[in-house]
């Protein structure tokens, strides 16, 4: 495949046959394997070992969501999955809303009953194997989507939200932390954000949470909005906690040989596969944090009527920190010929594995 064939000036493009997409899934599925096995590698003074196990279940939700639609698009329904091409390399959101949406149509028994398909696949075997018949595509093809409507837990599919959980805190200076998932509509990026927050006493001298409250309120947020926003709808809608500290996780843009926009990385990538200095598989996934932490309470009494809080957070300027996943050729290559692309990173690239090509 050359490279010219996938070059394309849309944001969100189709490609053009099922050998192209078939090479897609093939990378982003092993660029998210890669991110699942060295979650705990981004580990260090500003992520905590509990926040790496936060990525690493958003980064398996994620593949596992990709595995989904690849045998949506790819073996049942093919050519119709759009990939965002600029600063995301992700599918484009609808694919994600379609999968959940479709999962919960069947599930609801508005759409016509699947039928039980593990007989059928012993009838094809016992067809191929010993009578020798032909079976059609269309039967294969009606089998395969209702295998896979029975066998995709929507319970496990990367959603536009999607919370996961509230656990106590491994940091001393705060109560409990809790993290979601957000697949942003716009950018095409998923998103993982992490609050810390403590407990305030009622009337009642009871210290707790409501977790329901707690998942109305990030429901009301927009993922992608400055961390001082997100936080303070947050907190402006919860009556019993106090945010201290939250953090979010930008998965992406994953730059490869699909990708078109012109941030660094990805154009220095395009150049070395053109150069054929590197192989056309070659990938490298940026991972940018931003985090805001509490400076004080500010009485919203008088100035603030909107807010039935008496009390909410003052915030600090966001700080960004920058982490970069690739494999060795990739991270080599702009070492040597685009080293102003790991300027600026919280610590070195992170090596994973390359795709492996088969024999």
């Amino acid at each position: 495949m050359d490279i010219s064939q996938i070059i394309t000036p849309e944001d969100a493009v189709k490609l053009e046959d099922k050998k192209q997409y078939q090479f897609y899934f093939d990378l982003v599925q092993h660029a998210m394997g890669t991110l699942v096995e060295g979650t705990r590698r981004l580990h260090n003074e500003q992520v905590t070992q509990q926040e790496t196990e936060f990525v690493r279940l958003s980064a398996e939700r994620l593949l596992y969501t990709l595995n989904a639609l690849e045998l949506r698009y790819l073996h049942i329904d093919e050519n119709t999955m759009e990939i965002d091409v600029t600063h995301s390399g992700f599918p484009n959101s609808s694919a994600f809303r379609f999968l959940s949406n479709e999962i919960s149509f069947i599930e609801k028994g508005t759409a016509a009953k699947i039928e039980e398909v593990d007989p059928l696949i012993d009838a094809f075997v016992e067809k191929l194997m010993v009578s020798k018949e032909h079976i059609s595509s269309e039967a294969i093809a009606q089998t395969a989507f209702s295998l896979f409507h029975k066998r995709t837990d929507k319970n496990n599919l990367y959603d536009m939200f999607v919370f996961g959980a509230v656990r106590p805190s491994e940091l001393l200076d705060y109560d409990f932390v809790v993290y979601w998932m957000n697949y942003d509509v716009l950018i095409n990026r998923p998103f993982i954000s992490i609050m810390y927050f403590d407990i305030e006493a009622k009337n009642t001298g009871q210290r707790k949470y409501d977790e329901e409250e707690i998942i109305n309120a990030i429901k009301n947020t927009v993922p992608a909005s400055t961390p001082q926003s997100v936080i303070y709808d947050i907190d402006k809608n919860v009556e019993e906690i106090v945010p201290k500290l939250y953090k979010r996780i930008d998965i992406g843009p994953l730059a490869n040989i699909f990708t078109r926009d012109d941030r660094q990385v990805s154009l220095a990538l395009r150049e070395g596969i053109r150069s054929k200095d590197l192989p056309m598989d070659s990938f490298a996934l940026e991972i940018k944090m931003e985090q805001v932490k509490s400076t004080g309470e500010v009485d919203t009494g008088g100035i603030f009527s909107f807010i039935s809080k008496k009390k909410i957070q003052n915030w600090s300027d966001p700080t960004s920190f920058n982490f970069l996943m690739a494999p060795h050729a990739v991270i080599q290559y702009l070492h040597n010929n685009h080293s102003e692309t790991l300027k600026g990173l919280t610590k070195h690239p992170i090596d994973v594995e390359g795709i492996k090509k088969d024999n």
